[in-house]
């Protein structure tokens, strides 16, 4: 396995895989959303933000989105992932920590001191965050009425 930033041409297919699974990447909390998920990622991709790819050959095994973001309540730019993702077929062998574990040196790298990240509750992914130092700052809670 190799991680490695994603190709221009892979580009593309890793926003529409996003789009496609917006539903899993938020466990059930958003439905898809092409024009949301396309603004987001432009935004991301135009001030400096990337995609790392786990990759066998040429087939993409996860990904993961990196970039800068500001933190508003501390007025601080803070390293920030937007994604994070394993075909289910390439979980449980430590694919996501090991993207995670890269991420987290190349924005140490770029300058970075804290990394922030939005994980959905019922999101499986927590207890790995858990585990690679990540603390709950904030609770959005919501009511309907």
């Amino acid at each position: 396995m190799l991680i490695r930033k994603a190709y221009d041409y892979e580009i593309k297919s890793l926003f529409y895989w996003s789009v496609a699974l917006t539903e899993e990447l938020s466990a059930g909390y958003m439905k898809r959303n092409a024009r949301m998920t396309h603004e987001m990622v432009t935004r991301v991709l135009s001030n400096g933000g990337y995609y790392l790819v786990a990759s066998n050959n040429l087939e993409i095994m996860g990904w993961i989105l990196l970039g800068i973001d500001q933190n508003y309540y501390k007025n601080e730019n803070v390293g920030f992932i937007y994604e994070l993702y394993v075909f289910p077929h390439y979980r449980k062998l430590g694919i996501g920590r090991k993207l995670m574990e890269y991420g987290l040196s190349q924005l140490k790298k770029s300058g970075m001191n804290k990394v922030q990240l939005n994980v959905f509750n019922k999101n499986g992914a927590k207890k790995m965050y858990e585990k690679l130092g990540f603390k709950d700052v904030a609770t959005l809670m919501e009511k309907e009425i």
